[in-house]
């Protein structure tokens, strides 16, 4: 981080960037944690491909679960995408199309997964990338949707 650190400041100017660190260290987790499973952001940057021979982006696939995981598990409802929880509500009109962008980034991995959010997670769980519990709770802290899917004491 300390090797970095005078290429980003804490004012907005240019390009808003949010830097993460793959453990979560301070000054660069996602409130508090870090923002993947530590073996899955290594991952990230270990499959990471060359976008127009200037910097390295994730894999189309890694592009598609890292999103997938953001929308699901740290925005929830806010994501806007549908979800089949009784008594939850999606926001009508998220900042983000996430519905949109994960359907562009499933067909060009070639994932074929349903864009709600109950399928999203079995989908995520099953390629190994559902948080694990001590992150849910932590999420859960913000978001409804994963405090309804996974109550307490729930694997």
């Amino acid at each position: 981080m300390e090797s970095i650190s005078d290429l980003f400041t804490g004012r907005m100017r240019g390009a808003a960037c949010d830097l993460f660190s793959v453990s979560g260290l301070r000054g660069s987790s996602y409130r508090g944690i870090p923002y993947l499973p530590p073996d899955k952001a290594a991952q990230v940057l270990d499959r990471a491909v060359m976008f127009r021979d200037l910097v390295k982006v994730p894999s189309p696939e890694d592009y598609f679960l890292s999103l997938a995981y953001h929308a699901v598990y740290q925005k929830g409802l806010r994501s806007g995408l549908p979800t089949a929880g009784p008594g939850l509500q999606p926001d009508a009109e998220p900042r983000h199309d996430y519905a949109g962008d994960l359907g562009r980034l499933a067909a060009a991995a070639g994932i074929d997964v349903p864009i709600r959010m109950e399928e999203l997670d079995e989908y995520l769980a099953g390629r190994g990338w559902r948080p694990p519990p001590a992150m849910r709770s932590e999420l859960g802290k913000r978001n409804e949707w994963v405090r309804a899917r996974f109550p307490a004491g729930r694997p």
